[in-house]
């Protein structure tokens, strides 16, 4: 299968994590400062979404139920779904698109503990 190979993993955590690195940098008073560069983050921006629902529709294709057992698959899901339905400026939701990246987070225990606290400060900052 296709989404279960070490390859595919690693092009999507990659796209994940180039994503988030663009994601900050967008966010740069530079880059709103000059339309033009602002207009190519956002065509980046939609460049990469389209690419995590390619990999979503896929997942969903081939592990069908299992997708739904998956809490990575699940979250990821949402997460793709939101940033196709709410704007792009919402805090939340580009906190919640980079918290992706801690997909790395099952990989290594101490990556699992900054998951962890991650995942506990930005519950505490929407929360605010």
């Amino acid at each position: 299968k296709i989404v279960t190979s070490k390859l595919f993993k690693k092009m999507s955590i990659s796209l994940i994590v180039v994503n988030t690195i663009l994601m900050a940098i967008g966010t740069l008073p530079i880059i709103k400062q000059h339309e033009s560069i602002d207009i190519i983050f956002d065509v980046l921006t939609a460049i990469f979404l389209t690419l995590f629902t390619i990999e979503l529709v896929l997942q969903l294709l081939f592990l069908q139920t299992d997708f739904f057992s998956d809490e990575w698959m699940i979250f990821d899901f949402f997460i793709v779904a939101g940033s196709w339905f709410f704007s792009e400026s919402l805090l939340a939701l580009r906190v919640l698109r980079s918290i992706r990246t801690l997909r790395l987070a099952t990989k290594a225990p101490t990556l699992r503990k900054v998951a962890v606290t991650t995942t506990e400060v930005c519950g505490e900052i929407m929360a605010a």
